[in-house]
């Protein structure tokens, strides 16, 4: 189903961007009009994680986890709603290492300035902190899967297109959701396993907040460093966030941090 939706949104983005590029007046900028597009096709960059990097370090077994299917994923939503006005939608990949945190950046000057597409797109898995990079910096429209936060839709802008609401806003509502249906009774002492990333932090700080505010009890908050993009510190940092929720009565907890950076606490 999340497929589909990314397909659609995806599609339908594209569509939009390219009638309001193709319709602007013939003296606007060509950063803001027609970057990208010329007569036969529309450039568009995805960014894919460098799978292949991984498995060579032996991180990956599945022989279907690659970087060429996920590019091939990303090429047949376009070819679903292309051509459009004629112009075949063109895919091309730029990567990062989720290990490396000095290759965000990287990806970012490669697929901004190397590169000058008419829209970036982004599945999962890119960081909120190197997103304005992209939309702030060099001014480049990027449609993303992962929740971003209000900050950032506010600095970017109309160059950020999220198929989610901000984490900001995600997490009050769950806390709505958890005292309106009586998830948890008014005695749990909540622990909060949160991360130092902005869009993560952003997300935890917002979850505490609206817990209180409906009478529920957060007695703990432990922030993994996820801008490390070391999995062994993340998972040893969330294995040590156990401990640390134990000391302080913990019986229930939130988890706000992708799986990749939970094992530590789930061992």
């Amino acid at each position: 189903m999340f497929r589909t939706l990314v397909r659609a949104c995806v599609g339908l983005t594209i569509v939009g961007l390219v009638g309001a590029s193709l319709s602007v007046s013939a003296g606007a900028s060509a950063r803001t009009a027609q970057q990208g597009v010329t007569d036969d096709e529309i450039q568009v960059i995805a960014l894919v994680a460098d799978l292949d990097g991984l498995r060579s370090k032996g991180l990956i077994a599945q022989p279907k986890l690659t970087t060429g299917n996920l590019l091939k994923r990303w090429q047949s939503y376009a070819d679903a709603y292309g051509p459009i006005n004629g112009r075949k939608i063109v895919v091309k990949g730029v990567t990062w290492d989720p290990l490396d945190t000095t290759t965000f950046d990287k990806a970012c000057i490669q697929a901004t300035q190397d590169n000058k597409p008419f829209v970036i797109v982004n599945g999962n898995g890119f960081r909120p902190s190197a997103v304005s990079c992209i939309t702030v910096d060099n001014k480049t429209p990027v449609m993303l899967g992962d929740p971003m936060y209000n900050a950032l839709f506010q600095a970017s802008g109309d160059n950020l297109f999220g198929l989610l609401p901000p984490s900001d806003a995600i997490a009050p509502a769950t806390a709505n959701v958890v005292a309106k249906q009586g998830l948890i009774p008014k005695t749990a002492k909540i622990g909060i396993l949160s991360g130092n990333e902005p869009g993560i932090k952003a997300g935890g700080d917002a979850l505490e907040a609206q817990l209180k505010k409906n009478g529920l009890n957060p007695v703990s908050k432990v922030e993994v460093n996820i801008n490390s993009a070391d999995a062994a510190v993340m998972n040893r940092e969330s294995g040590a966030a156990v401990a640390t929720f134990k000391a302080a009565g913990v019986d229930t907890v939130f988890i706000a941090i992708p799986f990749t950076s939970s094992q530590g606490y789930f061992q």
